[in-house]
């Protein structure tokens, strides 16, 4: 079974950006993602008008940005989707649907979330946010909606499990926020591993 210092579940910006903070503090860390490209909700987004410095940049662009970053630093890959996460207490286990089990000292969480949809008339219509929560809602506890429950410090109920990006209770869901968090997960982390 493969280790790791940290395993990273999810690529949109809260992904990439745990990953490019977390590569530059020369973590042993390996990126999950669910499908064949990165970026999250921002890839089918026709135009991000509020991340600063970049107005009016296509949603797609931007992922391609944010990417071509976490490759810049040889931030690892793996496609895959994560089905369950044990917590050993002196590591977690990420469990894939191929069956193969990475080891990590510590998760960030950063599935993101995606547009619910209702059919009208053979027309399917956006109807607000399903937080891509399942498969950790017997580990960390999580809200009435779905979302993953943390602080600002992105920290979960769980030691060593931490949340970034739409998928973490918060009032503003936005490429900045979700950016921001990953960060943040990556200083908890840095921090957590120190002293606990």
């Amino acid at each position: 079974m493969e280790k790791k210092d940290l395993v990273i579940i999810g690529s949109g910006p809260a992904g990439l950006s745990a990953a490019v903070y977390a590569q530059r503090a020369m973590l042993e860390q390996v990126v999950i993602e669910k499908e064949s490209y990165s970026g999250g909700q921002i890839v089918v987004t026709d135009k991000v008008d509020n991340y600063l410095g970049l107005p009016g940049e296509g949603g797609y662009e931007l992922s391609v940005r944010f990417r071509e970053h976490a490759d810049k630093l040889k931030v690892p890959f793996l496609e895959g989707e994560v089905v369950k996460i044990t917590d050993q207490k002196d590591f977690k286990e990420v469990h894939m649907e191929n069956g193969d089990i990475i080891r990590a000292k510590a998760v960030i969480i950063a599935a993101g979330a995606s547009h619910k949809k209702l059919e009208v008339s053979g027309v399917f219509v956006a109807i607000g946010m399903k937080p891509q929560s399942e498969f950790v809602k017997d580990i960390v506890d999580i809200d009435d909606s779905g979302y993953i429950k943390a602080g600002e410090d992105c920290r979960t109920n769980v030691e060593k499990i931490y949340v970034a990006g739409d998928i973490r209770t918060k009032a503003l869901r936005q490429v900045v926020t979700a950016v921001s968090d990953g960060a943040v997960a990556v200083s908890s982390f840095e921090y957590d591993n120190m002293h606990i």
